[in-house]
This record gives structure tokens, sequence and C-alpha cells, in this order.
């Protein structure tokens, strides 16, 4: 979060794509953060909260699941 919090997004956005890819179910959810500052990219953003409910490691599913029920301009 450290490349986020500095407004690195392209390299964030890396680092939690290869989480993701190595099973952390969690990476989705921040995945979709990500995203969700533009209207256009919400699909994409819901897709990896879809991903992220899927994982067998998330540890924030109440978190992804409310997300999804929310609208995207009030996450």
């Amino acid at each position: 979060m450290t490349y986020r919090r500095h407004g690195h997004i392209r390299k964030a956005r890396e680092w939690f794509e290869r989480s993701l890819a190595s099973g952390d179910g969690t990476a989705a959810i921040e995945l979709s953060r990500l995203l969700s500052i533009s209207d256009s990219e919400e699909p994409a953003a819901r897709d990896y909260l879809r991903r992220a409910l899927a994982s067998d490691t998330l540890t924030y599913r109440e978190e992804a699941q409310r997300l999804l029920r929310t609208d995207l301009r009030d996450w």
C-alpha cells in the first residue's frame, strides 16, 4: 500500500496483481479500490471483488460483499 499512498498507482497495481496471482484474495479488493475512481472501470472493479470472494485466502470477505452491494461512488 505504500506505493498507493505515495501516488504511484501503476506500481501499486503491479504489486497487487502479483500478489493476487500468488493467491492473495485480499489483493483483489485493493485492486478494485484502485479502479473505483473511474466510472468506466466499474465492471473491472466489481470483477476483482468477485475474484476476491472466490478466493480461499480472503481476509476481508464481509468488506468485499458490502462493496459489491454498494454504488461505486459510495466506496
